[in-house]
């Protein structure tokens, strides 16, 4: 065999191993596209949940000035100065742990964690403007939430921009 023969195979070779990975990689980006769109639904469902929390917060210190002592499908994480819960929101597949705390003061926030560094943060309390921030920690949005607000819609914004 020639030195040039070599090469050509070798080339040959290379490439088709290449097409091969591009075909893979494209199927892998396919699957990674379809699966964000769960992740997505998934977010908007836990800041759903996130908000639901917050307005039930809200009513009740408005009403007892005070935090509650439990709360309906939040696990008590934590009492004294502060009431803090823990849970889970998301879809089926697809959960984010949500944290809630509920300070003497009247003010509350509840905390959805998509990964390390992202996630959603409501905060409100007695007297004050329920607002959410959301995105990497270094780069906060905020929009607050208006009364009656329709949490499926505000969640959806956060989540997807829309």
């Amino acid at each position: 065999m020639r030195l040039k023969d070599v090469y050509k195979t070798q080339t040959g070779r290379y490439v088709m191993r290449m097409k091969s990975n591009l075909v893979i990689l494209l199927g892998l980006a396919f699957l990674v596209s379809c699966g964000s769109k769960k992740y997505q639904d998934a977010m908007v469902l836990a800041n759903v949940a996130a908000l639901k929390v917050a307005a039930t917060l809200n009513e009740y210190i408005s009403e007892n000035r005070d935090c509650p002592n439990s709360l309906e499908g939040w696990e008590v994480t934590s009492s004294g100065i502060e009431l803090e819960y823990s849970g889970f929101g998301g879809s089926e597949q697809h959960k984010y742990p949500i944290s809630i705390t509920c300070k003497n003061d009247q003010s509350f926030s509840v905390v959805v964690k998509y990964n390390f560094d992202s996630g959603t943060w409501v905060t409100g309390g007695k007297g004050e403007s329920t607002e959410i921030s959301y995105g990497h920690f270094t780069e906060l949005q905020t929009l607050l939430v208006p009364s009656g607000a329709d949490n499926f819609v505000i969640a959806k914004q956060v989540v997807i921009g829309e």
